[in-house]
């Protein structure tokens, strides 16, 4: 079964490897292709079940890049 899945936050290529990183580690996910330029996630699963945990490591995924990206500091002379 494939599903695609729309999502927003991803600024980056390293959103996308991050996403994707996280999917392929997911309990019944087989094929994943991500796009932060179209904001998706195409997602081949072998159960329907898988859905809900693809959907956590997402949220994992893009949580985890957000809190890195706000603690850096950055000042410019």
């Amino acid at each position: 079964m494939e599903y695609q899945l729309k999502i927003k936050g991803m600024n980056c290529t390293a959103c996308a490897a991050a996403v994707e990183a996280a999917l392929l580690k997911c309990q019944g996910v087989e094929q994943v292709n991500v796009s932060y330029a179209l904001e998706e996630a195409r997602i081949q699963v072998n159960t329907p079940e898988a859905i809900p945990l693809a959907l956590a490591a997402v949220t994992m995924a893009l949580s985890s890049i957000l809190v890195v990206l706000n603690s850096l500091r950055l000042s410019f002379s």
